[in-house]
């Protein structure tokens, strides 16, 4: 290869045409040249060997009779076969019977009376053996001469070396005009480059004659030229602005100056509500990280009254669930950030979903002071709609625990309505209220709005920036009306995609069936001992026998061999082979088994991606008893059906 790089394309095509070329041909003649000396032997010896035996089946009568004059009459008429040198006929003790001789005297060799033939030197010799009547009486020996089969084979060889010669011309030639067609079109494009690079006539185009590697070589280098007529417009362009620029500069400077202040000013802004955000995130997280510390310790006294030790566990309770709380706002936000949500649609029950959360959140407010109201629309209406439901469920849920947080007395009330193409939900309460001017600033990322005359509430102060970004991502709008003092109303607007559920079926979802007693076989597949052994205990009070499974692998091999189990708590993260694929395989064999998905996974996306795998619901951890019971009894509950 370092050889070709020296010489120039067309002779690289040339040479390369004329190797390709002698290698091939010296193959090919080679092997015929090897096939045709094989073949002109093989002939000479068939040949030879007919006349010998013809000769031997005319002395059959001579050698059974004595007759050796007529044996040498018989073999003299050889002397019509002109390579024939001579033959011996001998009888059947081996004998010499006749012979016959061109010009001198030929010795037979020792051992004629053995069938076959062979060369010896430049002599052919044949035996053949002489039979009647399947008697052997006598072996015929001819001696040939070679000089024919030379004489062929030179006359071959001269054809083939004439051809080849005759070849190599011609591939030389067909060399020669086949470069023509590749290095033609290079050096008409090597032409046209100097002739650009000495013009700069840059909006000039080479013609494409071909569409093969040359033709796309001249697109290419057409595009190149494109590209720095681009580039030259762009750069007088920017010649005409540095000179307008240069015009207005004092003026430009003045008002670059201006818009430099407002981004410092925002960018300080932006420093400042992060700082705070951190600051109030700090504060937030280590309030109740202090309440499960502090009450933690003191549930080591065992003198502590039976009572005390249930309000301490409940304000421990309460604490995580505050914390869990926080942490799931700081990991959303941040994937809003990132641009990572996304829209999962199902066919959602609106009132089935309202009425679960009315009854999830009426813990919440104390009764005798905050009265919490479904404001139910008419019931002969079908609420079906296309949605994501966990993003529609939680901007409902932080809208109203808001209302909670910021109503001491009153009412808190919520709802739905049907608007035209699009759903309306609000929330309202007769709480303190927002001044006007914070209206918009409520849903901004890191901000939250505080008042000198108001109590401190709680909270990351991200929900509703979280909310807004749901209910934009959802196709949707979100407001808020409000007065200090007064009340507020948020509400938020989705369109109203119409589903192909049926009443009949909004009616089935509209009942759920209580989780009894069970007798019957969990699996549960969770690597973590202290996440089992909590499973365990919540499922000890029922007739379920456990089965455990330590990996996604076993896990698959003890769902699909073990018949009797009816339900399956997967957790997602475990070794060898995680719950998301350990799902598949076992839908793929066992469809309508149950699975519900137990995970410290607790993002909405991760709730999607399990279901997409076959997971029947989704539990989260920390893992609470009635949303684990109430998931078992309505995926059984489908099962059933």
């Amino acid at each position: 290869m370092k050889i070709l790089s020296k010489f120039s394309i067309k002779q690289k095509i040339i040479y390369i045409t004329l190797l390709v070329t002698i290698s091939s041909i010296a193959i090919i003649f080679t092997a015929d040249i090897l096939n045709n000396l094989s073949r002109f032997r093989s002939d000479l010896i068939n040949s030879r060997t007919l006349s010998t035996q013809l000769i031997a089946e005319n002395c059959i009568t001579t050698l059974v009779f004595d007759d050796k004059e007529g044996a040498n009459v018989i073999l003299k008429t050889l002397k019509e076969v002109p390579d024939v040198l001579g033959a011996f006929l001998f009888d059947a003790k081996g004998n010499e019977f006749a012979h016959y001789f061109r010009g001198e005297m030929i010795k037979y060799r020792p051992g004629t009376n053995i069938s076959g033939n062979w060369f010896d030197g430049h002599l052919l010799y044949i035996n053949k053996p002489v039979t009647y009547k399947n008697e052997k009486v006598g072996f015929i020996n001819i001696v040939i001469s070679t000089e024919i089969l030379k004489h062929q084979n030179r006359k071959y060889l001269l054809t083939t070396i004439f051809t080849l010669i005759a070849i190599l011309i011609g591939a030389t030639l067909l060399a020669v005009w086949v470069q023509s067609f590749i290095t033609k079109p290079i050096l008409t494009l090597s032409r046209f480059a100097d002739q650009i690079s000495n013009s700069e006539e840059f909006t000039s185009r080479i013609k494409k004659t071909t569409n093969d590697e040359i033709g796309t070589l001249y697109d290419r280098f057409n595009f190149m030229l494109e590209r720095i007529e681009k580039r030259e417009n762009e750069r007088d362009k920017a010649k005409k602005e540095l000179e307008y620029e240069r015009e207005t500069l004092e003026v430009r400077v003045k008002e670059r100056t201006e818009e430099l202040k407002i981004a410092l000013e925002k960018a300080e802004e932006s420093d400042q509500l992060k700082s705070a955000f951190l600051a109030n995130i700090s504060h937030e997280i280590r309030t109740p990280m202090n309440a499960i510390i502090g009450f933690s310790e003191f549930l080591k006294d065992d003198t502590l009254p039976t009572a005390r030790k249930e309000e301490f566990i409940e304000i421990i309770e309460s604490s995580g669930n505050q914390l869990l709380n926080i942490i799931n706002d700081i990991v959303e936000i941040s994937k809003i950030e990132m641009g990572l949500i996304q829209r999962f649609e199902e066919n959602v029950n609106i009132l089935t979903m309202c009425e679960f959360l009315y009854k999830e959140l009426s813990i919440i407010p104390n009764p005798e002071k905050v009265r919490f109201v479904f404001k139910k629309p008419e019931i002969d209406k079908l609420y079906f709609t296309v949605c994501d439901k966990t993003k529609l469920s939680q901007v409902l849920t932080n809208f109203i625990t808001n209302a909670f947080k910021f109503t001491e007395h009153g009412t808190v009330e919520f709802g739905f309505e049907f608007n035209n193409d699009n759903i309306r939900f609000y929330v309202k309460d007769t709480g303190v209220g927002i001044d006007k001017k914070y209206h918009d600033a409520i849903f901004e990322r890191f901000r939250r709005i505080e008042d000198k005359d108001q109590k401190v509430k709680s909270g990351s102060g991200l929900g509703l920036a979280i909310s807004k970004a749901y209910v934009e991502l959802m196709g949707g709008t979100i407001g808020v009306e409000s007065e200090p003092w007064i009340g507020s109303t948020f509400f938020f607007t989705i369109p109203n995609i119409q589903s192909k559920t049926t009443k009949s079926e909004q009616d089935k979802s509209l009942k759920h069936s209580p989780l009894t007693e069970i007798d019957t076989t969990f699996l549960i597949a969770e690597d973590d001992d202290l996440n089992f052994k909590y499973l365990q205990f919540l499922l000890a009070n029922y007739k379920v026998r456990i089965i455990r499974a330590s990996n996604g692998q076993e896990a698959v091999e003890k769902a699909l061999n073990d018949d009797s189990i009816s339900l399956v708590l997967m957790d997602l993260k475990m070794p060898l082979m995680d719950g998301y694929e350990a799902t598949r395989l076992i839908k793929e064999k066992k469809p309508k088994l149950p699975i519900i998905a137990t995970t410290a996974y607790a993002l909405s996306s991760d709730k999607e991606k399990a279901l997409a795998a076959g997971c029947d619901a989704y539990v989260s951890k920390p893992i609470m008893k009635d949303e684990l019971f109430e998931n078992i009894s309505m995926v059984r509950q489908l099962v059933k059906r």
